[in-house]
């Protein structure tokens, strides 16, 4: 309905096409999950071969994630943004080999050959648990950025990170070798 652009129901975005979905569940219930993002991979996406779909997640850092696990478990995830803030497991807590847990997910990634997005706030108002870039330059240089399951670096919010540059920094450093 919404991958093609073409039907006769009612389209809430216009003639707009999609080509993914991206799940940021962070409440409610964590039913349904699996047989929505496997419904999309293995039927809905196949209706159309000649085009590429993704389907994307944004779990906390927690692992496993209170609502996403078992759609993540399925394998059908493309890309993986973990938001490692607002939480014990995040970028703020790397030196402490007991909470930032990148090690966890990485080697979930592996398991199901999805590619994980080091998540990050932009700012000390964009979400608990802010690092300034360089910081994150050390967190990835630390080995991070060298895994095969390592995706890139999400930053949450977009238009926070433009209006502070923070996502310009965090561009320079990571392309930087």
């Amino acid at each position: 309905m919404f991958f093609s652009g073409r039907s006769s129901l009612p389209r809430p975005f216009g003639d707009v096409i999609l080509d993914g979905v991206d799940l940021d569940i962070e409440g409610g219930s964590s039913q349904y999950y699996d047989l929505f993002v496997k419904t999309l991979k293995e039927k809905t996406f196949k209706q159309d071969p000649s085009r590429r779909f993704y389907i994307s997640g944004a779990p906390q850092c927690v692992f496993p994630d209170a609502y996403l696990s078992s759609a993540l478990n399925t394998g059908a995830f493309d890309y993986v943004f973990v938001q490692f803030y607002n939480n014990w497991c995040g970028v703020k807590n790397f030196n402490n080999p007991n909470a930032f847990n990148w090690n966890q997910w990485e080697k979930w990634a592996s398991d199901k050959k999805s590619q994980i997005f080091l998540g990050v706030p932009a700012d000390t108002y964009a979400g608990g648990g802010y690092v300034d870039a360089n910081t994150i330059a050390n967190i990835l240089n630390s080995g991070i950025k060298n895994s095969p399951a390592y995706g890139g670096v999400m930053i949450w919010d977009a238009t926070v990170s433009k209006v502070n540059g923070f996502g310009a920094k965090i561009a320079s450093l990571v392309h930087k070798g």
